[in-house]
């Protein structure tokens, strides 16, 4: 390979390429100057960005209030269940304690 491109250079075909393509490269950037100036991002221009991300953060928060509000309300029925149950078994050690 670098005995190719050494060949090339001495050929003059390697010039002739450069040239070729930094004419070409230059032709299109001097092109690209007379167009308008590009844009400034400002808030308005990114405006979806903000919208996006404003209603993930809120569908995010309502999402973890509504688990949290059913996991208090399932450890309430819990409680329930569980104060229930211990006062039948208190109630009827009780009434064990009375027959004997």
């Amino acid at each position: 390979m670098s005995t190719q491109i050494a060949k090339m250079r001495e050929d003059g075909t390697l010039k002739a390429f450069e040239d070729k393509w930094l004419k070409h490269q230059s032709a299109v950037m001097s092109t690209d100057f007379s167009s308008p100036s590009p844009k400034i991002l400002d808030i308005y221009g990114l405006r979806g960005l903000f919208l996006i991300s404003g209603v993930s953060m809120v569908s995010a928060l309502l999402l973890s209030m509504i688990h949290l509000v059913r996991e208090k309300i399932k450890m309430k029925k819990w409680k329930c269940i569980l104060r229930r149950s211990a006062d039948i078994q208190v109630h009827d050690l009780s009434d064990e304690e009375s027959t004997i």
